[in-house]
């Protein structure tokens, strides 16, 4: 796997907000997507985040998993050089992989973020 094709974490709140407060915002049933123009040209950062009111540490973790094996999987087809934030909403806790899955897709292409469809 290149460097380019790893997920690469977003780390720093002030990225976060940055995101909140300037970046473009979809909306799906289980989650919102912010996306922002990035530094980095050769790479994408990604950032998940699920508040304590979405449920404890274990439904959080596993819908945060779930969030990034789902985005792992668009990789080869999403565009570089965007920072991406994307928020949990109370149902992605009860939802399954592939309903998160299939709504990360949805968002990524009204974000107009792939390049081509996996």
């Amino acid at each position: 796997m290149k460097q380019s094709e790893r997920l690469m974490p977003l780390k720093g709140a002030h990225l976060f907000s940055r995101a909140y407060r300037k970046g473009r915002s979809f909306s799906g049933g289980c989650m919102v997507l912010y996306v922002i123009p990035g530094r980095n040209a050769s790479a994408s950062l990604l950032g998940i985040t699920v508040s304590r009111k979405r449920g404890n540490a274990v439904a959080r973790n596993r819908v945060k998993r779930w969030i990034r094996e789902a985005y792992r999987g668009f990789l080869p087809v999403l565009k570089k050089g965007k920072i991406i934030v994307i928020v949990a909403k109370q149902p992605a806790v009860t939802a399954g992989y592939a309903v998160l899955r299939d709504e990360l897709e949805e968002l990524l292409g009204k974000a107009a973020l792939l390049d081509a469809q996996p």
